[in-house]
């Protein structure tokens, strides 16, 4: 017997030396194997992998034809959504189209819309979306006749889809009604085929409302079954809505109509969507650091640099009610003219902020009442100096002469400093300083820009509250000497200014009361003098009045025309009385 030669790897036998026969089958039967248990692995090696490249094709086949259904799955419902959208708009404005002419006519009947928009969805790739369904409901008002159906008209037939049929036997069917349409537009209604299944078990509503019973085509799709009702479709014109009222659907799949009872319908009715615009939605306070500071006194620095634009605008118009209205307001009403100077900005800016963000703007504003008085203080001390002849640094004899002047000028009532001509026996031209004008220049009128330049209707004549104003500042300068020697600890506070404010603002105006007139154009010619000075043009004109005489004249001209009227209107009674009572003495 022939043996077979194999390939074998050297053992340790071999190493030793040469095999002995007994050895010799042993080890044969070892490596023959061996041998057939490698070639038994590669071949199921090979196989595995034929397999597993006969599943990669297999899957990436299905892989592709999952994608294209994919694919075709999306753009079907990419087209059914904007069909969907193209749907639901034009059923919007048949409702407004609809809307306006119930309006016109007069009918007293309301149109509500209920419209579903929820999105599609869908639980798999392979179901079918369907799209929402709008539809218009006509309620009639309590009270309104129930217009009886044409006989003769001719009834449209339509599908019986599951809205039309009732499946509760013991309730009142809900009257079909028209939805409202433009007259141009033909409506089509699609057929919804139920099944076999499903027909047999729906039975036909027992009870009819009184609307339904009025209507020859509610009646008689009420008394056919539904397997018996032709599923062609119909285009109805909404002329014939009064004849043949026909529920209107559209002309895709429709899904089933949640029932409810008439009383549900009422009571459940969805309210009007309001008309009027949307809140807009309030901007963050832009601080510098993105938080608000806590525990600090409100700055400027606390804002970013637009934004304290915007803080010194409002600024602006809270100084000029200081200046035009009132000095030394109190504490409620500062945060009003604040809130008002602020609001007006923001509507100016287009800008929107929460009423509890804006308090530390709030506090800003109003605390920079003091500083504007103090700026004006300062505008006008070299020139209240100047004008009064007031020795800044006296010694000696000057300081002497500084009081013995301080007396003079508070003599009087009101006083002599009130007057440009003072050092006279008779002052006079009382409101006339021309320091007057170049305080206001410094102050409100700097630039073209500057607040007072922007609103001069504000200034126009200058108010009387200004010159008392300008005249409480004069009387802390002449106070500061009042020793003859300059008092640095002298302040002008509310405390110890506000009472002499309140006597000036009752002199200027006993002043403006003596010739209203001339008083006014006085004032007028002082605003006039601030912007010759500060080289702004004028934006606003005089509002000019009557003078006193022209109004006494008039005044007696209306009041003889008022007695004369009424003397003609009581002879014209008193006639008319004595021709009824001849006529009854004769009768």
């Amino acid at each position: 017997m022939a043996r077979t030669r194999q390939t074998r790897s050297p053992s340790p036998a071999d190493d030793r030396g040469d095999v002995s026969e007994d050895e010799q089958p042993e080890v044969q039967k070892q490596t023959k194997s061996k041998s057939s248990g490698d070639s038994g692995r590669t071949h199921s090696t090979r196989k595995s992998a034929r397999k597993a490249k006969k599943t990669s094709k297999v899957t990436a086949a299905d892989n592709e034809a999952l994608a294209k259904e994919l694919k075709k799955q999306m753009a079907s419902i990419a087209k059914q959504k904007k069909e969907l959208a193209k749907l639901i708009k034009s059923h919007a404005r048949d409702a407004k189209e609809s809307g306006s002419e119930d309006s016109s006519d007069g009918s007293g009947a309301e149109s509500e819309d209920s419209v579903d928009q929820d999105a599609p969805r869908f639980s798999s790739l392979g179901e079918t979306v369907r799209p929402t369904r709008v539809r218009k409901r006509k309620v009639a008002r309590l009270g309104s006749p129930i217009p009886a159906a044409d006989e003769t008209s001719p009834e449209p037939n339509h599908a019986m889809t599951n809205d039309d049929v009732d499946v509760n036997p013991s309730r009142g069917a809900t009257p079909a009604l028209t939805c409202h349409s433009s007259t141009s537009r033909a409506q089509r209604t699609a057929p919804l085929i139920l099944p076999s299944s499903r027909q047999s078990s729906i039975t036909p509503p027992t009870s009819r409302s009184p609307s339904q019973s009025a209507s020859g085509t509610s009646s008689r799709h009420a008394s056919m079954p539904a397997s018996n009702i032709p599923p062609q479709t119909l285009i109805r014109d909404n002329s014939h809505a009064s004849a043949s009222p026909v529920p209107e659907f559209s002309n895709t799949r429709l899904r089933p109509r949640s029932t409810s009872t008439e009383g549900e319908d009422s009571a459940q009715k969805r309210q009007r969507r309001s008309h009027s615009p949307a809140q807009r939605q309030c901007d963050p306070i832009p601080y510098k650091d993105g938080k608000a500071p806590q525990g600090q006194r409100p700055k400027q620095g606390d804002y970013e640099k637009w934004f304290r634009k915007l803080i010194l605008a409002a600024i602006g118009l809270y100084d000029i009610k200081l200046a035009t209205v009132h000095a030394f307001p109190s504490a409620n009403q500062q945060t009003i003219w604040a809130r008002d100077a602020w609001s007006s900005v923001c509507a100016d800016h287009q800008k929107c902020y929460a009423d509890d963000d804006c308090r530390r703007v709030m506090t800003l504003i109003v605390s920079q009442g003091s500083t504007f008085r103090g700026h004006l203080k300062d505008r006008l001390r070299t020139r209240v100096l100047d004008t009064f002849k007031i020795v800044e640094t006296p010694d000696g004899p000057d300081a002497s002469g500084n009081s013995v002047l301080y007396r003079r000028l508070l003599e009087g009532s009101p006083p002599r400093y009130c007057h440009k001509i003072w050092d006279t026996e008779s002052p006079a031209s009382y409101g006339e300083h021309d320091m007057f004008a170049l305080a206001l220049r410094e102050q409100f009128f700097r630039d073209a820009q500057d607040v007072g330049a922007v609103h001069q209707d504000k200034f126009n004549p200058i108010p009387l509250p200004t010159l008392a104003l300008l005249f409480t500042v004069i009387r802390y300068h002449l106070d500061c000497y009042k020793d003859g020697q300059l008092d640095t600890s002298a302040t002008f506070s509310e405390v110890d200014y506000r009472g002499h404010y309140a006597e000036h603002l009752q002199w200027v105006n006993h002043w403006s009361s003596l010739d209203p007139d001339e008083t006014r154009e006085v004032r007028t010619e002082i605003f006039r003098t601030v912007l010759r000075v500060s080289k702004v043009t004028p934006t606003c004109t005089t509002i000019t009045r009557f003078s006193q005489d022209a109004e006494d004249r008039v005044r007696a001209e209306l009041l003889a025309r008022r007695r004369a009227r009424e003397q003609a209107q009581s002879r014209a009674e008193s006639d008319q009385s004595g021709d009824v009572g001849a006529a009854e003495a004769q009768g």
